[in-house]
């Protein structure tokens, strides 16, 4: 399963890149990307679905690249979970943007919902911090971008520009949260958070940061 989701975002990454060079053509530009997306998030969830019970965890390694740098990605039940609503609303955004970015049609809009798309799925299949925080910066840059399509218009600009400063506070006190978890657990995989024990005032300042940081992107 954990080899479809990786070849999902491929995918939809390469597609975006695609769109880029051919969004100067209206049709193409405005139908190629969305299509792409809407029947290969279609495709996934029906792999997902199908596939769903009896599925054992999977887990895939990059290895240590650096003392400070390995990417750790797996998928289990709770993720594909998660996964099936946001590959529906994958497909119906695809839909619905086809006719939304009509007027203010760019390149750049379809690469950014790629890359949008792509960070939320990395961030269900993160199993350590740092590709979290490497999904969740990417999640983050992409949607404001997404925000301020409408650049021209002074109030999408100033909703654009508190975005980007909340979403970056967020990321700030989410990079600190894990910072004191893997300083406690000589790792940043999340199984061993899981199984180290933390004494009450670092649990208790971990628990203030991650709140902090989810609630800033969540509003």
């Amino acid at each position: 399963m954990l080899f479809y989701i990786l070849l999902y975002i491929s995918i939809i990454m390469l597609t975006g890149l695609l769109s880029v060079r051919i969004g100067k053509n209206p049709f193409a530009g405005r139908y190629f990307a969305p299509a792409v997306y809407m029947i290969m998030s279609l495709a996934l969830l029906v792999i997902i679905l199908t596939g769903y019970d009896g599925f054992q965890k999977e887990i895939f390694s990059s290895g240590r690249i650096s003392p400070f740098l390995e990417f750790t990605a797996g998928a289990d039940s709770l993720s594909l979970f998660f996964m099936i609503p946001l590959l529906i609303l994958t497909a119906s955004c695809s839909i619905y943007g086809s006719r939304y970015f009509k007027k203010v049609i760019s390149p750049l809009h379809w690469f950014s919902f790629a890359m949008l798309v792509s960070g939320m799925v990395m961030v269900l299949v993160s199993w350590n911090a740092v590709l979290f925080i490497v999904s969740w910066e990417l999640m983050s840059l992409s949607s404001f971008i997404l925000v301020v399509s409408d650049y021209e218009k002074e109030e999408v600009r100033r909703a654009g520009l508190i975005y980007f400063i909340t979403a970056h506070i967020g990321i700030a006190f989410l990079f600190t949260a894990f910072f004191l978890l893997s300083e406690s657990a000589g790792s940043f995989d999340f199984e061993v958070f899981n199984n180290t024990v933390f004494t009450v005032s670092r649990a208790n300042l971990i628990f203030i940061c991650a709140l902090i940081g989810f609630g800033f992107k969540a509003g």
